[in-house]
């Protein structure tokens, strides 16, 4: 019999290149405090966008920093990474290896008109990618910049989980989120025996919907479950309106989440 598997999830917008810089004090607005060895059927899951994260000048992005708030989690998935900086993953990657764990990431291809990267940072001693593609619908401009997909293996029971990391165009925000079916669909056929789809990153869902149900109204029928409500603070600046969602499209008796 397979085991029960419990998630966390965490989501947050980083504001990496804009005053204020993120700090140790941003860190610390993050509740989530890890076992120094996580349960065997506990991971923990965040999602953070970098906003354009790019190339630092001399003062740029404090890395430890950064690195200190990865390591905290099983696996991080990160959007708006500009082109520019996916060299600079490598240097996050050895500051959060340094930290104790072994980590490893899943960069994306550049996509939309921007080549903006996702990312996905997993601890590989508890998390194995099994497939990674950029979703594309044929005949159809789904999304300015297609999500990136990915599966993986949690532990050592065969227990595995899909996680669609996004970001979502303001100027289509409620197109594009309509079109998140479509984005669930696809995933099922290329995946048909998977049973747990999770959606995370950033939807833009807060800034000019005060009401910010009213946006996922036409994913009730599919009974989705959006997890981040309009009380919820989900960035690390909390004057700025939020973006962040996570949304369970898909779970089996084996997955339940907090």
């Amino acid at each position: 019999m397979q085991s029960l598997f419990r998630i966390l999830l965490v989501m947050a917008t980083i504001f990496i290149v804009a005053e204020p810089a993120y700090t140790d004090a941003d860190a610390d607005r993050i509740k989530y405090e890890p076992e120094s060895q996580a349960p065997a059927d506990r991971f923990s899951i965040a999602s953070f966008n970098l906003q354009s994260f790019r190339l630092p000048d001399a003062d740029g992005v404090d890395i430890d920093s950064l690195a200190d708030l990865i390591s905290r989690f099983e696996i991080a998935t990160l959007q708006n990474i500009d082109g520019g900086a996916t060299a600079l993953l490598d240097d996050i990657l050895s500051a959060v290896n340094a930290i104790g764990n072994d980590y490893d990431f899943l960069l994306g291809p550049g996509v939309g008109d921007t080549n903006m990267h996702y990312a996905f940072i997993y601890r590989s001693d508890m998390a194995t990618p099994l497939q990674w593609y950029s979703f594309t619908e044929s005949g159809a401009d789904t999304f300015r910049w297609p999500p990136f997909i990915a599966r993986f293996q949690l532990g050592g029971d065969g227990f595995d989980i899909t996680l669609a990391n996004i970001l979502v165009d303001s100027d289509s925000r409620s197109r594009e989120i309509d079109m998140l079916p479509v984005l669930v669909d696809g995933i099922q056929n290329a995946f048909p025996d998977e049973s747990d789809i999770i959606i995370l990153g950033d939807m833009d869902s807060d800034c000019q919907h005060p009401q910010v149900e009213d946006l996922f109204k036409s994913l009730d029928q599919k009974n989705y479950i959006g997890l981040i409500s309009a009380e919820m603070a989900a960035n690390t600046d909390p004057s700025v309106c939020r973006h962040a969602q996570i949304i369970v499209a898909s779970y089996s008796d084996e997955l339940f989440w907090e």
